[in-house]
């Protein structure tokens, strides 16, 4: 079995479903938006790809730069948060900690994506 938009699909809107039913289940209002969340992503990387092959090698060499850049950004963030628990100015459980280098992940690798998008070839 190839790997299509319309596999990756599925795949999210399995994925999805079973968040959005644990989070009902669990009472955790954070694994429902996940899986609303992976299901309209799913929905919307579709609707925009149709059944183009999900990888050639611009966006292959796009991705990697994006990763790269995403991990300079959780160093960063990381060294910032570390900064702010050694001079008291924030106080955080481990819980926090990750939950925001998450957010922090997750907002820069999709802003990365679409500026190496929109800048076309990256060099």
């Amino acid at each position: 079995m190839t790997l299509n938009n319309k596999v990756v699909l599925k795949i999210d809107l399995i994925i999805g479903v079973v968040f959005f039913a644990a989070g009902i289940l669990l009472d955790q209002s954070a694994a429902v938006g996940v899986g609303i969340a992976t299901m309209i992503s799913g929905m919307y990387h579709y609707t925009k790809y149709g059944d183009q092959p999900l990888y050639d090698e611009r966006t292959k060499k796009i991705s990697g730069y994006a990763a790269s850049s995403t991990l300079l950004a959780m160093m960063l963030s990381m060294a910032a948060l570390m900064i702010a628990d050694e001079l008291k100015l924030l106080i955080l459980t481990g819980a926090h900690v990750l939950a925001i280098l998450f957010f922090v992940m997750v907002l820069f690798l999709n802003l990365s994506l679409w500026y190496f998008n929109r800048k076309g070839d990256v060099e």
